[in-house]
């Protein structure tokens, strides 16, 4: 690996950034002395050091300068002192995508990529796979502080677990065995030239390199979108949704807060075969089809029978429409959202459960060339489905600010929509603690939404 020894000094820049949390323990768990560095705060940070991995908070040049490898995120910017530092010694400095290339070569590659649900589904793969007794190593870039990946994603068989970023051309690298399309969006189209256009045609061509043994498992509106997109589709795609035609079809059948949980019931037709009043213990369906995604392709890669019951005992994912607090009339729903189509999900499933209550959400928007690019999409949402709304601070992911583009700017397009609720600008997660404080004896259902540390706020509750 790396042509590295074992116990090499492994430096990753950006140890916080997407998908390089994971990265870090599985280099950890092969033997090499891992460290990194973030300047913002993360929730995976107690769970490296915990493992033995050193996180610096801030970049400086000599935490690096004794590396014999440098990966670095690609979400760093330009003039990093970590990695001018690293080029200026001749240290070797890869990027994530080609670190895990060398990681994953060799394996049976079970891919999962799309627009959003990447993680998600990742997860509900690694543990239908390690029930299915393919023992898996797994790549996932969600915070997963209660389950295994916080502690152990690597494991000895040729199978290999991976989320597939599809925001860089460059995951046309990888030569999957199997593969899980979720969904194809408009989030990420900043390295398309903002062409939806040239992102199907990526996805498409990832496709068709999935391996011929393998399959190919994709959600129904993925499957139009590139049906449309063309008509040369392979013919051992696997198609999972509501409609008839779907080699795996579910139905909604109910959706439930059981006090200190929310429970989604829902039945499954797998070829004619039906199996009823199956339970996810995740709100809604978005999650019943990211699992019957996961379902399909382990159940087709590995030939084995999954019992469906297995769908209630699958890992509540932190941050995923997770229940943090309950309060005698009002409670705080925490999601990692982070695009306009997730975030009406997430309001409409609050709004289904919680009818009689004002559903206000705390949102942190992420990255200002991402609110740049949705911000009509953004404000739309937010418009039509909360009742009232409280914005932090732009999450800037270390992307230097963009003129006109911040949280007051989507405010002003808030109103534009139409929006006649209360709409709050706070500076803190404490700003935003307060109200929740002042608040929390009304009919309230408070939603922190963001990928950034908008999850802050709870800590921020005494």
């Amino acid at each position: 690996m790396f042509n590295l020894p074992i116990g090499s000094f492994v430096y990753l820049i950006g140890i916080g950034g997407v998908g390089m949390t994971p990265l870090a323990l599985y280099l950890h768990q092969m033997g090499y002395v891992v460290a990194g560095s973030d300047i913002q705060s993360f929730r995976m940070a107690d769970a490296l050091q915990k493992a033995g991995i050193q996180v610096f908070t801030s970049h400086q040049a000599d935490q690096v300068s004794h590396a014999q490898l440098v990966i670095y995120s690609t979400a760093i910017p330009e003039g990093n002192p970590e990695y001018k530092e690293a080029t200026r010694l001749n240290i070797p400095c890869i990027d994530r995508l080609e670190a895990v290339s060398h990681l994953v070569s060799g394996k049976k590659l079970l891919s999962v990529t799309g627009s959003y649900g990447k993680s998600t589904t990742t997860t509900f793969s690694a543990y239908f796979a390690k029930l299915a007794g393919l023992t898996p190593s797994y790549l996932i870039g969600a915070d997963l502080l209660t389950f295994p990946p916080a502690h152990w994603n690597r494991n000895q068989s040729d199978w290999f677990v991976f989320e597939t970023d599809e925001s860089r051309p460059e995951f046309l690298q990888y030569f999957p065995y199997g593969c899980i399309l979720t969904n194809i969006g408009t989030d990420h189209l900043l390295n398309y030239q903002q062409d939806i256009l040239r992102l199907q045609d990526h996805l498409y061509q990832y496709l068709l390199k999935t391996n011929q043994e393998g399959c190919i498992v994709v959600s129904q509106d993925a499957f139009q979108r590139l049906s449309l997109f063309s008509s040369r589709f392979p013919c051992r795609v696997l198609v999972c949704g509501t409609e008839a035609s779907c080699q795996y079809r579910y139905e909604i059948v109910n959706l439930q807060f059981q006090q200190d949980h929310f429970e989604t019931t829902f039945h499954l037709s797998v070829r004619g075969k039906r199996y009823q009043n199956l339970v996810l213990r995740m709100p809604g369906e978005k999650y019943v089809l990211d699992a019957v995604l996961a379902y399909a392709l382990i159940t087709e890669i590995s030939g084995s029978t999954i019992d469906p019951d297995s769908f209630r005992s699958l890992p509540i994912l932190d941050r995923r429409s997770q229940l943090k607090q309950v309060w005698k009339t009002s409670l705080l729903i925490d999601d990692e959202g982070d695009s306009p189509q997730v975030i009406k999900e997430v309001l409409l499933n609050v709004r289904n459960l919680f009818p009689d209550c004002t559903i206000l959400p705390i949102v942190q928007p992420h990255r200002f060339s991402r609110l740049q690019s949705l911000l009509i999409s953004y404000a739309e949402v937010l418009a039509a489905y909360a009742d009232e709304i409280i914005l932090m601070p732009v999450y800037s992911a270390g992307e230097k600010p963009i003129r006109g583009i911040d949280s007051s700017s989507l405010a002003k397009q808030i109103m534009l929509q139409g929006f006649t609720g209360v709409l709050t600008l706070v500076q803190t997660p404490e700003e935003a603690a307060e109200i929740i404080v002042k608040r929390r004896q009304e009919n309230i259902v408070f939603i922190l939404l963001g990928p950034g540390d908008v999850w802050q706020v709870e800590h921020a509750l005494p």
